[in-house]
């Protein structure tokens, strides 16, 4: 099953330019999203299994750059969420936290890699459906 957002609680998206043309046709609906130094959106990963940690602001609000996000003349702009239910995983132990993993995903292992980014972005109101809550990210350091 595909994720697809069930209650949006902030009804306000924030549009982001992506980073690239290539992250924006590729961005799935509830991959998390962050911003990079330039400001602009990519996919949040942890940090655990690579060394470019970037913390996690939303959930996107939809697949690619032309589904429901806000589309100028010039520039395509990603659209993200930061409290929600969203559904379509699988396997997830209800009432457990939801921590952001490496390419704009969901685990329920905390990160213990030095440097890796802890972050909580959410928790399992059952097996396959979070409550999108974004918290600050913890770097890890020991």
């Amino acid at each position: 099953m595909a994720l697809q957002w069930l209650h949006i609680d902030d009804q306000n998206t924030f549009g982001l330019e992506p980073n690239s043309t290539s992250i924006s046709s590729a961005v799935a609906l509830g991959e998390f999203l962050g911003i990079n130094s330039s400001g602009k959106a990519v996919l949040a990963d942890s940090g655990e299994g690579s060394d470019s940690a970037v913390e996690a602001k939303g959930a996107s609000w939809a697949d690619g750059t032309y589904g429901t996000t806000d589309v100028t003349l010039y520039k395509a702009k990603l659209s993200y969420i930061r409290h929600g239910k969203l559904c379509g995983f699988s396997g997830l132990t209800k009432g457990g936290k939801c921590y952001l993993s490496s390419g704009g995903g969901i685990t329920q292992t905390v990160p213990t890699k030095v440097g890796a980014l802890k972050q909580e972005v959410g928790f399992a109101l059952t097996a396959d459906t979070i409550w999108v809550d974004i918290h600050p990210a913890e770097t890890v350091s020991q």
